[in-house]
């Protein structure tokens, strides 16, 4: 009874699996190339569909990617004779070796962008087995042959893979749709004419209708619940690795183990570990060895794009330790980094907060020193005094927890200022600490707290609450020598 039901269980894993691999194909602008003869209109019934609109049987989890292949139960699927006087694409594509296809830039991979006529014919031809030779048959009026993607589409076209438009226009920036996605990798295999339909929306007559059949039944692609392809949709860069993996025999699940064990790679900022293509991602985009099956012995992580030191992103501040790799859960100064390479202070809520003053308060681009000016002021001209509990004088540790209750109530006293200031100064890379001392404007020292801060050695104070209080007061990452109070801690005057 207890096999029966593991046996049935797993069945419906599996089948969820093959399912869920839908998510991992989608496509980009509706593309017609020189093959497609129909008016664009008359090409998809679903063109113009969001691909939100009908989600996959369930969006691919981290961990699974596309391990539900297309496969029959009974075993991998055999390709049909090869068809007489069928002559195959040479070069072929490489499904020996794991050469990287997907790349980049600046730490991201922009997995939902839509993939790029330019970029298939790049991301083909770092599959090829062998360097073509072309002759220079092939051209394009809008391909210069110096051009990023020039070479790979002038060789892909000699060859037969690639075909332009009836202009003469190959249009390397339009987006491809999952349809023509499918029918180019099909180039580099036989016909398989006699596959049986797949999917309620790839009918007879279209023209990749057999090609999109063959891909279903040796496994390289899924549909929707609904039972259809969407064929029009575009496809984005982590379906398209999904795809290449399968149709390359390789998988993410290869390299899952080997990841796992070694707690991950933070190869690329947009990629969390959580995305239904990380693994998929990293196999086509990380240099790594594999054994006979397959299975990753090693990979080679190269150093990140950004330099060394404190870098905010989207919002978010990240560190690039002197070895040129990504800080995660462990400190850099003051500064706690999690599993994801982000500053943490350790309460999510806090986070959260912090970043949407951040987001709402920086200028892209800007250096941090202006951007924590910006946040600076933003404390003291939009939070509002209110009296409230002291901290005990040289007492350390207080300002995550007050930074907490100055950001959800707007109001407090001096330390609740000096708190959240010294914590969005953290959030901007500087070594922040919030101090109780006293203080002296003039009429005698009384309790009070500020930011201190140390950067290239010296030493330096903001106090967001006296700049509350006395606007015309530059209290902005000034050298206590430079503010006319007077700040002291246990009885030694700062500065």
């Amino acid at each position: 009874m207890k096999k029966c039901f593991a046996a049935i269980l797993a069945a419906m894993v599996l089948g969820l699996l093959r399912i869920s691999a839908a998510a991992a194909e989608e496509p980009p602008s509706m593309e017609i190339w020189d093959e497609a003869i129909p008016a664009a209109g008359e090409l998809f019934s679903s063109e113009t569909d969001s691909f939100e609109d009908a989600e996959p049987a369930a969006s691919p989890q981290s961990g699974q990617g596309e391990e539900g292949s297309g496969a029959p139960e009974d075993g991998e699927p055999e390709d049909p004779p090869e068809p007489e006087g069928y002559v195959p694409i040479s070069p072929g594509l490489e499904k020996t070796g794991h050469p990287v296809y997907l790349r980049g830039s600046g730490d991201m991979v922009r997995p939902e962008a839509l993939v790029t006529r330019g970029e298939t014919a790049c991301m083909i031809y770092s599959l090829l087995e062998a360097e073509p030779q072309p002759a220079g048959a092939a051209s394009f009026s809008d391909v210069p042959p110096t051009a990023w993607y020039g070479p790979q589409v002038l060789a892909l076209a000699e060859m037969g893979a690639l075909n332009g438009y009836e202009n003469g226009t190959f249009q390397p920036g339009r987006s491809i749709t999952r349809g023509e996605f499918v029918g180019i990798i099909s180039r580099f295999f036989a016909p398989w004419e006699d596959a049986p339909q797949a999917f309620a929306d790839v009918e007879e007559g279209m023209w990749f209708w057999q090609e999109i059949n063959a891909a279903a039944a040796r496994g390289w692609i899924n549909g929707y619940t609904d039972g259809t392809f969407r064929p029009g949709q575009k496809i984005s860069r982590a379906e398209a690795a999904a795809i290449l993996n399968r149709v390359l025999d390789r998988s993410g699940s290869q390299a899952k183990a080997k990841l796992d064990a070694d707690g991950k790679v933070l190869l690329f900022l947009d990629l969390p570990f959580t995305h239904w293509a990380y693994y998929d991602v990293m196999e086509a985009a990380l240099e790594h060895s594999h054994l006979e099956n397959g299975q990753w012995e090693s990979y080679t992580v190269p150093a990140a794009a950004h330099a060394p030191g404190y870098h905010l992103i989207d919002g978010w501040l990240y560190h690039v330790d002197g070895e040129g790799r990504w800080t995660r859960n462990q400190a850099a100064g003051v500064q706690e980094f999690d599993n994801n390479g982000r500053y943490s202070t350790g309460s999510p809520d806090l986070d959260q907060r912090l970043a949407d003053i951040v987001a709402a308060n920086t200028v892209s681009g800007a250096g941090a020193q202006e951007n924590f000016q910006r946040l600076h002021l933003y404390v003291t001209q939009h939070f509002t005094y209110r009296a409230g509990s002291f901290i005990p004088e040289g007492t350390s540790g207080w300002e995550e927890n007050l930074a907490l209750e100055m950001a959800r109530n707007r109001w407090g006293n001096c330390y609740r200022f000096a708190a959240l200031d010294a914590m969005l100064a953290r959030w901007m890379g500087y070594q922040a600490q919030g101090v109780s001392g006293q203080i002296d404007t003039g009429n005698g020292f009384v309790p009070h707290g500020w930011v201190q801060i140390e950067e290239d050695g010296k030493t330096y104070l903001c106090d967001p609450e006296i700049q509350y209080v006395r606007p015309d007061w530059d209290l902005f990452l000034k050298p206590y020598s430079a503010v006319l109070p007077d700040y002291m801690v246990s009885g030694k005057h700062c500065g």
